[in-house]
């Protein structure tokens, strides 16, 4: 049987294609229709505009209430978004591309993720966030591969920009512009600086309008950031001391870091590396709410006129860029953490719990420990292991993208977006880990990226063995998978 001829582009499959795409995000929509809407405890902030978060999704969240007067149609219009996004990423990737197979693989992936799935119920922010790659992914295969047309770059910058605005960790996704310039930039030429500003001015529009939202909705000029909080929990919970100049935030530092001493020795004897950062993320996600220095704080925040964010922020960025090595230490440790919770077995996981519950009273957590969750069913752990591995072999995207840069100044355009769909998924993760308390959701978030780069990438595999194998033996000859300017 000749395979070749299901995997190239026959012109009957253009017209039906988009049909086939249809039909999926209308079953898709179809199964999950009565999924009822769920709020966590992060939701509340989103529902009432907390002023520590961005503007775009809780205003999504009213215009959604407005319209349909209620909360509970978020689950349904964050489904039907997700569906239409799915199939424009399938659409995209056959457009930019031309095989049919290839191009539902990762629309597949993505309807097929039971983690994905739920998000559409939740009123987070995950499910619009994946939407926003999707689109962005698309936009960017069909600017990769039509030789940069303005219409397509501006498009991807906008999902860029909302993304960013959506969550802010989004801000990560920036690395892919000029890495995607580079890779391309010979395919450029004449039309380099149309496409800077096509770039830059779509993302500068999106953060512009958010920030003018916010300050409108809040009548504040300060604005505070999640970021500060999670960066002086880290200050207090990082290894090795940090320096502060500043003698009252100096004397604030040390009074956390002398309570959170019990912790950092707890994890510092953890019996393994699962242990060691669930017990991190747990101490952080303490700390950054922890209420014992309030009256230090206060008093700082009285002398010098200036919030309690603005402290938050004077010590931990100070501590953490006077400790980089401590810093850079903190975010491996949950960005590797992130990956191995997918190896981890039950005999690893009570482990833990024994370790815990033998342990001394923490001031952190005056109540006892909560339990960690459960460890992940056989198909969670079978699906996370997958994103795991998957990401390693897909990290060769970046080298052989750039290999064929620097080789031949035009890389086939399949490995240049698999190239920064692999660097902003590194990227994501190791921004979440420097500046955040890491969950596994953020990587599950990054789904499109993965599934297109793996897709594309074994795409540009199998047409290079192929290749190699009739330049030996011409009778395996066969049309190309399509796509790319092959090497």
């Amino acid at each position: 049987m000749d395979v070749t001829r299901y995997l190239s582009r026959p012109k009957s499959l253009d017209a039906a294609f988009p049909w086939i795409l249809a039909l999926l995000a209308v079953g898709y929509v179809a199964y999950h229709w009565s999924n009822p809407v769920e709020t966590v405890t992060d939701s509340g902030s989103y529902l009432d505009f907390n002023s520590l978060r961005t503007a775009t999704y809780p205003i999504f969240l009213d215009l959604v209430t407005a319209v349909f007067g209620t909360v509970d149609a978020v689950a349904k219009a964050q489904l039907v978004i997700a569906a239409g996004t799915f199939a424009f990423l399938g659409w995209s990737l056959y457009r930019a591309f031309g095989s049919a197979l290839f191009a539902l693989a990762p629309v597949a992936a993505l309807i097929l993720h039971p983690q994905i799935a739920s998000f559409h119920s939740a009123v987070m922010t995950e499910s619009l966030f994946i939407s926003l790659l999707c689109l962005l992914i698309g936009f960017s295969a069909l600017t990769s591969s039509r030789d940069g047309l303005w219409g397509w770059t501006v498009s991807a910058a906008l999902s860029c920009g909302l993304a960013i605005t959506v969550r802010p960790a989004g801000v990560s996704l920036l690395i892919i512009w000029p890495v995607l310039f580079w890779l391309i930039w010979r395919r450029l030429d004449g039309r380099r600086v149309v496409l800077a500003v096509a770039v830059i001015a779509p993302i500068a529009l999106c953060l512009i309008v958010e920030n003018t939202l916010w300050h409108a909705y809040h009548e504040s000029s300060s604005r505070p950031s999640l970021a500060d909080r999670h960066l002086f929990a880290k200050a207090l919970m990082v290894e090795s001391e940090p320096s502060l100049s500043d003698p009252e935030l100096a004397r604030l530092a040390a009074t956390g870091r002398l309570v959170t001493a019990p912790a950092r020795e707890l994890i510092a004897d953890a019996p393994s590396h699962y242990a060691q950062v669930t017990l991190l993320s747990n101490f952080e996600g303490e700390v950054q709410w922890w209420r014992e220095l309030d009256s230090e704080i206060n008093e700082i925040e009285r002398q010098r006129g200036i919030s309690q964010s603005d402290v938050f922020a004077q010590v931990g960025r100070t501590a953490m860029l006077n400790a980089p090595l401590a810093w850079i230490g903190n975010a491996l440790t949950h960005y590797f953490g992130l990956w191995s919770r997918a190896y981890v077995t039950p005999a690893i996981y009570e482990e833990y719990q024994t370790y815990i519950e033998n342990a001394e009273p923490n001031p952190l957590v005056p109540n006892g420990f909560s339990r960690s969750a459960d460890p992940l069913s056989p198909i969670q752990r079978l699906s996370s292991s997958l994103m795991a591995t998957g990401l390693l072999i897909s990290t060769l995207a970046v080298g052989l993208a750039a290999w064929q840069r620097l080789r031949h100044g035009d890389p086939d355009a399949r490995l240049v977006v698999a190239a920064v769909c692999c660097l902003a998924i590194h990227t994501h993760l190791l921004t979440a880990g420097l500046f955040g308390i890491m969950a596994t959701r953020y990587a599950v978030a990054m789904g499109p990226f993965l599934a297109v780069c793996g897709v594309l990438l074994a795409s540009w595999t199998i047409e290079y063995a192929r290749n190699a194998a009739a330049a030996r033996f011409p009778a395996l000859a066969a049309p190309r998978l399509g796509g790319g300017r092959s090497r």
